[in-house]
Order: C-alpha cells, then sequence, then structure tokens
C-alpha cells in the first residue's frame, strides 16, 4: 500500500528507543555477578551502575505492610558507600505479602550490604535468634591473617560473592590479583535459626560451614567460617563457587572440584552406591581426559523427611546434584529425579554422565557456554517427594538456551501441570520456533530470566506473584511460556542508540485490523498495540505500544486482520523478514497449520515453491 503523510506522523509517535535483539552482540563481562534471583525477586546492577530491585521481599527498608516492590526500583545510593560491584540473593522459604523469607546481598568497593530474612544473624549478627527482618545494613567481615597479624578484610580483598538458603559466601581475590593479601579462600556466614524448623533454616546444618563442624542447625552461628581442606590447611585458589541450601562446590586455578555439606558424590563410585557428608572441603574424582572446567554448579535441597519433626531420616528421594562445565560439555553426577541429570531417565548416577541432547540416545549437549540452577532458594515439604523443584538451565555459544527438570510452575517455559518435568534438555517452545539469541540467564526459586542479546529487555517465565515479573502486577499466576513484552526495561548492557525512521519503501510499513495496529518503525522495527494483538499471551489486549522481540531478521514488511466484533474480535498478525514469515493470534490453521485457535509468536515452516 502507500504510505502517506499522516501515516509518516504516526510512525514517528512510536519511534523504537532501543535495538531490536536478534543478531547483536553478547552482554559483555559477567566475571562479577550482575544479576541474582531468589525465589520471588530479583537484584540487579544496571549498565549504569544502578542496583535495581523489585518482587518478593525486596523492601530494603521495610517497617510494615507489604515487603514486595511491583517494578524495578533503585537501591537509594544513601543506603550504601562505594561503587556496586556484585549481587546475591538466596531465600529460605517461599514467602507472603506482609512476611520476609528472602535476602538480598550488595558487594561494592567499599562494604558489603545485606538485607531481608535476618535467618539467626546471617545479616544482623548481633540477633542470632531472631527471624525477623532486618533492614540494609554493612555486614561486618572476617578476619584475615597478614604476616602473622590478624586483620580485618577489607572490601576490596573480595573477588565475589555467592548466596543460598540464608547463607552468604565470601570468596578472596587471589594472590597475583591483591599483592599477596589473599589467595582465593572461602568463607560462609549462615545463621540457620531454628524459627524455620528442622527442614528450613539456611543451610539446615554445620556441614556447610566446611571448616570441621558437622552438627545441626540448632547449634549453628552468625560468625565467619573459614572453609578448609582439613584442620589446619585453609582451601584457597578458588575461581568459581556454586552455592545450594545443603552443599557447596568450588572449582580453583589448577582445575581442581571440591565439595562439602549434605548428599554429594565424589565421582568415581566415591562413596560406594551412595552419597556421603563431608564437613571438610574434599576432592573430587573427574572424568578422565576432562579439558579445562569452565563452570560448576550444585543443587542440594532442603531435608525432605520420611516423618515430621527434628531427627528425622532425609527423604532418599530429595533433590541432590551436581555438574561441571568443560569443553562445552556438560557433566552431571547424583540424584536423577524429576530428571534433572539430563539423560531421559529418572537413575540415579554415581559416575560421571554427560548431559544428553534434545533427542536423547547417544547424542551430547555441546558447545555449553553458561549454567544456572535454582540452587538460591530451600524449600521443604514433610513426607512429600512430589515438588523437588530442581531445575537446570544450558546456554549455548550461538544464544540457544535449554532447560530441564521439573517445569515448576512453568520455569521450562511449557504448560505447568501436576508433577511435570523433562528428563532431557528442551527449548522453550516460543524460542525453538523464533531462534531467539539469549546473552545471559539467571534462574530462581520457580522463575527463569532470560536476557536478550545486545537488548535492554529481558523475558520471563515461570511463577508470576508480588511484581516477580517487574511488571507492576501484584497477582498469582504462571507464565509459561517466556514473556518478552510485558517486562520492564532493565537496562543489563548498555543499549544502542535509536537510528531514527526507516524510509518509506514498497513493502507496508504499517497494518491495521480491526483494532490492532502493527508499525514497522525506527531500526526498522516493530511495535504494536491493540485488541487481542499480544504475542506473548494469545488472544490478550494490549493496550499500550509494544516492542515485538520474537522474529528473526531485518522486517520488511507487516499484515493483520480480524473478525468478530468489537471486545471479541480474534486478530492474526503477521511481520515478514528477510528471513521468512512469522504470525500469531487466532489461527484458522493458518498461522499454525494444527491449530484452529489463538496460538503465540509462530514462524511459519513451509512457504510456497
Amino acid at each position: 500500500m502507500k504510505l502517506y503523510k499522516g501515516l509518516l506522523l504516526l510512525i514517528s509517535i512510536f519511534m523504537l528507543i532501543g535495538r531490536t535483539s536478534w543478531g547483536q552482540p553478547p552482554c559483555p563481562d559477567f566475571s562479577e555477578r550482575r544479576v541474582a534471583s531468589s525465589f520471588h525477586s530479583t537484584l540487579m546492577i544496571d549498565h549504569e551502575g544502578k542496583v535495581l530491585v523489585w518482587g518478593d521481599g525486596a523492601m530494603w527498608n521495610w517497617t510494615s505492610g507489604n515487603t514486595f516492590i511491583l517494578t524495578p526500583s533503585e537501591l537509594p545510593t544513601s543506603s550504601f558507600l562505594g561503587t556496586p560491584r556484585a549481587v546475591a540473593a538466596g531465600s529460605v522459604g517461599g514467602g507472603s505479602a506482609t512476611t520476609f523469607t528472602h535476602q538480598m546481598f550488595l558487594l561494592t568497593t567499599q562494604a558489603l550490604y545485606g538485607w531481608g530474612q535476618n535467618n539467626g544473624g546471617t545479616i544482623n549478627h548481633n540477633d542470632v535468634t531472631s527471624s525477623s527482618y532486618a533492614s540494609i545494613r554493612t555486614l561486618t567481615l572476617p578476619q584475615i591473617t597478614i604476616g602473622g597479624v590478624s586483620q580485618a578484610m577489607q572490601a576490596s580483598d573480595i573477588a565475589f560473592i555467592e548466596a543460598s538458603g540464608g547463607g552468604i559466601a565470601i570468596v578472596t581475590k587471589l594472590s597475583s590479583e591483591n599483592s599477596g593479601r589473599t589467595n582465593g579462600e572461602v568463607y560462609i556466614r549462615n545463621g540457620g535459626n531454628t524459627a524455620f524448623g528442622s527442614e528450613l533454616g539456611g543451610g539446615g546444618s554445620k556441614w556447610i560451614y566446611g571448616d570441621g563442624q558437622s552438627a545441626n542447625m540448632t547449634t549453628m552461628d552468625a560468625v565467619w567460617h573459614q572453609v578448609r581442606i582439613n584442620t589446619s590447611t585453609p582451601l584457597t585458589n578458588v575461581a568459581r563457587l556454586s552455592y545450594a541450601p545443603k552443599a557447596l562446590m568450588a572449582l580453583t586455578i589448577n582445575n581442581e572440584v571440591y565439595v562439602w555439606g549434605e548428599r554429594v558424590r565424589l565421582g568415581n563410585n566415591i562413596p560406594a552406591g551412595t552419597y556421603g557428608n563431608y564437613n571438610y572441603a574434599t576432592l573430587v574424582n573427574l572424568p578422565a581426559g576432562i579439558s579445562a572446567i569452565t563452570d560448576i554448579n550444585i543443587n542440594t535441597r532442603s531435608s525432605w523427611q520420611t516423618g515430621t519433626g527434628t531427627g528425622q531420616n532425609p527423604n532418599p528421594d530429595r533433590c541432590a546434584v551436581m555438574f561441571i562445565l568443560a569443553g562445552g560439555k556438560l557433566y552431571g553426577l547424583g540424584d536423577g529425579i524429576k530428571g534433572v541429570l539430563g539423560q531421559g531417565n529418572e537413575t540415579t548416577q554415581n559416575n560421571w554422565v554427560i548431559v544428553k541432547g534434545p533427542s536423547g540416545g547417544t547424542t551430547e549437549l555441546d558447545n555449553i557456554v553458561q549454567i544456572s540452577s535454582n540452587n538460591a532458594w530451600t524449600y521443604a515439604q514433610n513426607n512429600s517427594t512430589t515438588h523437588q523443584y530442581c531445575a537446570i538451565g544450558a546456554l549455548r555459544s550461538d544464544g540457544q538456551l535449554f532447560l530441564w527438570g521439573e517445569n515448576s510452575r512453568g520455569m521450562l517455559g511449557r504448560p505447568n501441570s501436576s508433577n511435570t518435568f523433562y528428563s532431557l534438555p528442551t527449548v522453550p517452545p516460543n524460542f525453538s520456533v523464533n531462534n531467539a539469541k539469549v546473552g545471559y540467564f539467571h534462574m530462581g526459586g520457580h522463575t527463569t530470566i532470560a536476557f536478550l542479546q545486545g537488548s535492554n529487555r529481558f523475558c520471563y517465565i515461570g511463577h508470576l506473584v508480588r511484581g516477580s515479573m517487574g511488571n507492576g502486577i501484584n497477582g498469582d499466576s504462571d507464565r509459561e511460556s517466556f514473556d518478552c513484552i510485558n517486562t520492564p526495561d532493565a537496562h543489563l548492557c548498555t543499549p544502542p542508540p535509536p537510528i531514527g525512521c526507516a524510509d518509506p519503501s514498497a513493502n507496508d510499513l504499517i497494518a491495521s485490523a480491526n483494532s490492532a495496529v502493527l508499525v514497522i518503525n525506527g531500526q526498522p522495527s516493530v511495535t504494536f498495540w491493540g485488541e487481542a494483538s499480544s504475542s506473548a499471551e494469545p488472544g490478550v489486549n494490549v493496550s499500550v505500544s509494544k516492542i515485538l522481540y520474537e522474529y528473526n531478521g531485518v522486517p520488511r514488511g507487516v499484515a493483520a486482520s480480524s473478525v468478530g466484533t468489537s471486545g471479541t474480535e480474534n486478530t492474526q498478525m503477521w511481520i515478514l523478514t528477510d528471513l521468512g514469515i512469522w504470525g500469531w493470534g487466532f489461527s484458522a490453521n493458518t498461522v499454525n497449520s494444527q491449530v484452529n485457535g489463538e496460538v503465540g509468536m509462530t514462524q511459519l515452516s513451509v512457504l510456497p515453491a
């Protein structure tokens, strides 16, 4: 159609602020964690160094009333000193509108800060009996010995932080990075308050301290514990750390892996046919001929018990798994429950196995560059193995995201039915059809966020409650396919500048259904709005213009149509790019040849010859 001057004005109104995501370079430098999610909340350092926080139990200065934040809010610079460097988060339960079960931590160039659930002194070490809320405050750092003299650790001595299940871990800088003051040591602080019962309470036992103690949580404390490999020798040279509620895993610069805590395995069938509890960092047997390890992950749930009350035996079917990433391949070890080892079954493995590809058989997942699991929180149900909430994901070098394990609240991007799990890596359906490119992802309790390459936009799946998606809604529902249009702008990476309005061409630059509109503009890119026009929630109305992210290539044309009357319309929308045709909305066996009804974004698989 011809584009008249009046339409040029309409297009300019909807100028796009950021680029489309596909084909852009990945977000740079994640040597220090800039994103952390607990059960229903997220903490992030954006591209300008601002600290953004949203979701359940996220308030840093709470006194009464609701504890949640519905949209990303900046942590006031007056509440901390120095420049933000890294964040961490954990939780000891699911939370509610007026209670705190989450903890958040911020490392700056000058101090370490924490707020949220105190968990028996983890945040406020002067209150070792309380499970109450602690407002943002400076955490006293551990003592270190330099030249035989004990002195306080400085924030500049810290390489990075990790958190999980009510505790916080510090890893110091290597000797070569810190003039010999420190050398990659690990310190743990976890109060483990008994107010949460014998199954919760942070790590749940002193095994996680890694300094030789092995008592139950009722005698835990709120002091720093330095992890050791024996009575007199500290664990050093740590380059990466993975922290789960019941156990920790460390990778050294020498390509050695250590574990400590409850229900861990050492590889090579050690201990024979089962698991062990270790109160010192213990060396793990690695697969023969393995190349340099680039990432690690451990995920252990709280004490799933066969009965109720203190002293009951752990349920043998709870989740306790370990992963190492080497040479682009992912190796797993531990309990196979809910298919989390990616073997196409639920078989427990006491020796390392390579995670299979999506088709199973002899295929192997390959070219993996990042892994994440929902290991930052602890949640318990007596006498239950129905929900282990044990899931993991892997990001391939080409930006393809794979997820598997238990699909709690749709956190794997698929419809959530009772006890649903996936025992092989799967690509979330609305990503598999569009080849969406992910630059970084992170898993929370039963949520997953994925940041699109070169974009200020993140996509969200899983439990949508008390602001967990940051979209301003206080509801309780499941987002079972990645939503990239209703999430807020969160500039993890510096957004490229806008280019300006595209010149008119022979292709359509605007298309209207009866009550919905598509516009190509700006990059060129696409915005849309109107009745039943949502690409993320089929059939849902979009009242303000949204940027369309779920396609590949450069937009060339758009089309739209509808049937029905206003208020009950069925809208169908199309976009043509140099790589194909995508459609969404009402499919009369058109958008999807197998569906006569509403469908999300779908690429036409068969085009005319």
